[in-house]
């Protein structure tokens, strides 16, 4: 994330950039700290509190958004074999 090119908001204003209902605080320091599916929202410390901006919300509802491919039987099969 680019600081000087992003405008950064803290996480109490920065759920209200996700689509639908707005996540909870605890869910928001979730996602900064352990992500989804390995893909963990973009943020700085500024002055003692988490920031994130709205590109990188933008950029992390993209990223968790791409289909998981789940493995078949038989392809399991062979991954244990």
């Amino acid at each position: 994330m680019s600081v000087s090119a992003e405008r950064i908001e803290p996480l109490s204003e920065a759920r209200h950039f996700f689509h639908g209902k707005p996540p909870a605080a605890i869910t928001m320091r979730r996602y900064v700290t352990a992500g989804i599916r390995g893909v963990v929202l973009e943020s700085v410390l500024h002055l003692g509190k988490r920031h994130t901006s709205r590109e990188a919300v933008a950029r992390f509802e993209q990223a968790i958004s791409v289909p998981v491919r789940h493995r078949t039987t038989a392809e399991s099969s062979e991954a244990t074999s």
